[in-house]
């Protein structure tokens, strides 16, 4: 596990039936923004009638690269990184700790590093959480103002150097329609990159399914009523009936 700071690279593995031909995804490698749109809709098309497990393996060995996930060890992480493991065991895994995670989530993600052998990658804000009180106070009670600076000084900036020190042109998150996700469509473009939410279509029903077949381990705060994690100070409002 290395907390951020270096690099590595990943080494992509074949996955079977490639949905475009192998003409076409060299094209992509150019990194054209009309011709990285242009993959990201076919591969839309395609996933329509794609199993989770065939999307995973295909955006890890079709898509340009360098691939990574980026996980925030919530509901949804455990699928995503046995799916991820399953098709890429050294794919870079990163975690942006905001400095306000839940001590659960700490727990829960050296529990799946652990269990999945994962490739973690832990990014942190430039500016430290006390520091960042000390300066503008709590964002997050400071209206949407507040709550854009927070974003962009806890997610954005660390998820922003993670992305270039990984040199990533595809990463892989956890989104869901049904816990909030904002992905429209499972491949979309992200700031130059193919963002991709294999489980955008799941249900807690079928993620429940799948955790219960692989033996995946589900997050404690799951039990307590929590239908989304995020940073502690969000509290009770991803809590059910909230």
């Amino acid at each position: 596990m290395a907390t951020h700071t270096s690099t590595s690279s990943s080494t992509d593995t074949a996955a079977d039936t490639p949905i475009t031909n192998s003409d076409e995804t060299s094209a992509y490698a150019e990194n054209d923004p009309s011709l990285l749109s242009g993959l990201a809709q076919s591969a839309n098309l395609a996933f329509e009638k794609e199993s989770v497990e065939r999307r995973v393996a295909w955006a890890l060995s079709q898509l340009p690269g360098p691939k990574v996930v980026v996980s925030d060890f919530g509901l949804e992480s455990a699928a995503l990184l046995h799916l991820a493991a399953q098709a890429q065991s050294d794919i870079p895994v990163l975690l942006i700790d905001t400095g306000y995670l839940y001590p659960e989530t700490y727990r829960y993600a050296e529990q799946l590093r652990e269990a999945l052998a994962l490739n973690l990658h832990i990014y942190r804000p430039s500016m430290s959480s006390a520091r960042q009180e000390a300066k503008f106070g709590k964002l997050w009670t400071q209206g949407e103002q507040g709550m854009q600076t927070y974003r962009r000084l806890n997610k954005l900036e660390p998820l922003k150097r993670a992305l270039l020190d990984f040199s990533a042109r595809t990463w892989l998150q956890e989104s869901t329609r049904e816990a909030g996700g904002d992905a429209v469509e499972p491949v979309v473009m992200a700031s130059g990159r193919l963002r991709v939410s294999p489980l955008l279509d799941w249900t807690a029903e079928e993620l429940g399914a799948y955790l219960e077949r692989h033996g995946l381990p589900t997050h404690p705060l799951a039990e307590r009523g929590y239908m989304r994690i995020g940073d502690v100070h969000a509290g009770d409002r991803h809590r059910a009936g909230a």
